[in-house]
């Protein structure tokens, strides 16, 4: 669980974290693509979450990511439930509804590993 966040449930704050890679999800309607940052941190730099999927909203496809980009957004953090049947520890936290989406730097990745658990 994502303790950080859970303390600022149903707050809106500034966020800043590293785009990783493109995925795709099933919204229940059909396939989404999505969009997956790591490393996120809050704007005084202290750390909330190892990673984060959004929606590849149009604003995200504007930018143009490529991996390792620094990225700045507004986002609201809710909790929301794992889809893991059965499971009552199956509640989590995340970052939901990213604005005032811009890019303000660029890291260094490693190469994505084939066949790993890459967020």
């Amino acid at each position: 669980m994502r303790e950080e966040l859970k303390k600022r449930e149903g707050n809106r704050g500034t966020f800043i974290g590293v785009f990783s890679r493109f995925g795709t999800d099933n919204d229940g309607y059909g396939t989404i693509q999505t969009v997956v940052f790591m490393n996120i941190r809050d704007a005084n730099g202290e750390l909330v979450s190892d990673h984060n999927w959004f929606r590849c909203t149009d604003s995200f496809k504007k930018m143009g990511l490529s991996r390792g980009d620094v990225v700045q957004f507004d986002a609201r953090v809710k909790e929301y439930r794992k889809n893991y049947e059965g499971d009552p520890e199956a509640i989590d936290y995340k970052l939901s509804n990213p604005t005032k989406i811009k890019k303000v730097g660029k890291v260094n990745l490693p190469p994505i590993r084939r066949g790993g658990n890459n967020p």
